[in-house]
């Protein structure tokens, strides 16, 4: 009985010094999205668009008013930053949005879209000119587009996210051989932007 007490008292004492058991892995929370809606709700963008017979600076605002379908206007922003005198191709159109790929905070979308296209040679005048042109030297036309955009999303902060697209279409417009000085009246498009949104 002797013996065992220093045992004993040995055991004890060494598993009193031991650290106490802690977690066998490190506990990483995954990255997330977390944006103020549940979805995207707006992007600002900016960057450049060509038509085929000239290249513009484009600016592009987005709404998201539900999680599958949003809004989109781009022009150059002529006539409110800067003086009017510019060639450009004006979009306004309806797109779903499309989520592709996920990995945390990094999301790939496509968004295919439908709507309205001008084009503008120098000035425009209020409102958009459908059909065919009522003027012998004709500066601005519009008609129907269809265009397919690819969009990457990566979220810095959970509600806050940068945006990088490239997008491509097709516009019918009946002035554009007029306007545009050319054969046809389709009308061809394609640009880059990279913005923000939330």
């Amino acid at each position: 009985m002797g013996a065992m007490l220093p045992l004993l008292l040995t055991t004890l004492l060494n598993a009193s010094a031991r650290e106490p058991p802690g977690p066998s892995e490190a506990t990483v929370e995954p990255a997330r999205r977390d944006p103020v809606a549940g979805w995207a709700v707006f992007e600002l963008r900016g960057g450049v668009q060509g038509n085929g017979s000239t290249v513009s600076p484009t600016l592009c605002a987005e709404l998201g008013p539900w999680t599958y379908l949003a809004i989109e206007a781009c022009g150059s922003g002529a006539g409110f930053l800067y003086d009017r005198l510019v060639d450009e191709m004006v979009h306004v159109r309806l797109e779903g949005t499309i989520p592709v790929w996920d990995q945390g905070r990094t999301a790939l979308f496509v968004q295919p879209g439908v709507g309205i296209a001008e084009i503008e040679r120098g000035g425009d005048e209020p409102g958009f000119r459908f059909g065919e042109p009522k003027v012998d030297d004709p500066k601005e036309g519009a008609g129907v587009e269809g265009a397919a955009a690819l969009k990457l999303r990566v979220y810095p902060h959970p509600k806050v996210f940068l945006v990088a697209e490239a997008v491509a279409g097709v516009a019918w417009i009946p002035a554009a051989s007029d306007v545009l000085d050319q054969a046809s009246d389709a009308v061809g498009f394609g640009g880059v932007s990279l913005g923000f949104g939330f």
